[in-house]
C-alpha cells in the first residue's frame, strides 16, 4: 500500500517535472561539448553523447514518455475509483463511456493537442527552412522537442518568448560586436531557444492564469 500511495502521490506529481529536467539537461551537455572552450576545460571526449542522444532518440522518448504517464495515469484513475462504492458507479458496467471521456479529457487530450501544435510550430520553422535556408535542420528539431517539453498550454507562451529572448540576444551581439564585423559572427538559436523553454516551464501556470488562458487546461 505505501508504494501505491507513492506512485500515485508524490511519482504522479514529480515524475514529469524529473523527466523534462532531465532532457533539457541532455540538450545542455549535448550543446556544450560541441564548444572548443569547454572541450579544453573537460579534455575528454564525449562523441558518444552525440551518438546516443540524437534527436530524434530524445523526440521519441518524450513522446513515449508522455503517453506512458497518460496511460499510468488512466490506470490509477481506474484503480482508485475501483475502491469505493461512490467510484464504482462511474466505472463500467454502471457507467459504459463515463470513466472513458473522463480520461481522454483529462490525461490524453492534452497531450494530443500538445502534439498537434508541436506539429503545426515544426511545419512553420521548416518551411521557413526550405525557403530562407535560415535554420538546420537540427534547429528545426530543437523546436519541435521544445514545444513538446513546454506542453500544452504552455507551449502557447513558448515562441513569443523565444522571439523575445532572441531579439534581446541579437541586440547584445549587435552592441558587442558592432566594431568587430557583426556579420561574421553567427547565431544560433539553442540558447534562446532553451533560455525561453526555461522561462515557459518555470512561469507558464503563471502566464496562464494572468492571461486569463486556464480554461485551456485539459
Amino acid at each position: 500500500m505505501n508504494i501505491l500511495k507513492f506512485l500515485f502521490g508524490p511519482f504522479a506529481v514529480w515524475a514529469p517535472t524529473v523527466f523534462i529536467a532531465l532532457v533539457v539537461l541532455i540538450l545542455i551537455w549535448r550543446e556544450l561539448i560541441k564548444e572548443k572552450w569547454f572541450k579544453r576545460i573537460i579534455k575528454k571526449d564525449f562523441f558518444l553523447w552525440e551518438r546516443i542522444f540524437t534527436d530524434k532518440r530524445l523526440i521519441v522518448g518524450v513522446l513515449v514518455a508522455g503517453f506512458i504517464f497518460a496511460a499510468f495515469l488512466t490506470v490509477s484513475q481506474y484503480y482508485v475509483w475501483s475502491l469505493s462504492a461512490i467510484g464504482r458507479f462511474f466505472l463500467p458496467p454502471a457507467q459504459p463511456t463515463y470513466f472513458i471521456n473522463y480520461a481522454f479529457l483529462h490525461f490524453w487530450l492534452g497531450r494530443l493537442i500538445s502534439l498537434f501544435l508541436s506539429l503545426l510550430i515544426f511545419g512553420i520553422f521548416y518551411l521557413i527552412r526550405h525557403y530562407r535556408r535560415a535554420l538546420s535542420r537540427a534547429e528545426i528539431n530543437l523546436v519541435f522537442l521544445a514545444c513538446l517539453l513546454a506542453a500544452w498550454p504552455r507551449q502557447v507562451f513558448l515562441i513569443p518568448l523565444f522571439f523575445l529572448v532572441a531579439v534581446l540576444e541579437l541586440i547584445s551581439l549587435v552592441l558587442i560586436y558592432r566594431n568587430k564585423g557583426f556579420r561574421e559572427t553567427k547565431i544560433k538559436i539553442f540558447w534562446p531557444l532553451i533560455l525561453a523553454t526555461l522561462l515557459t516551464l518555470i512561469f507558464g501556470g503563471y502566464l496562464i492564469r494572468i492571461s486569463g488562458l486556464a480554461s485551456l487546461i485539459v
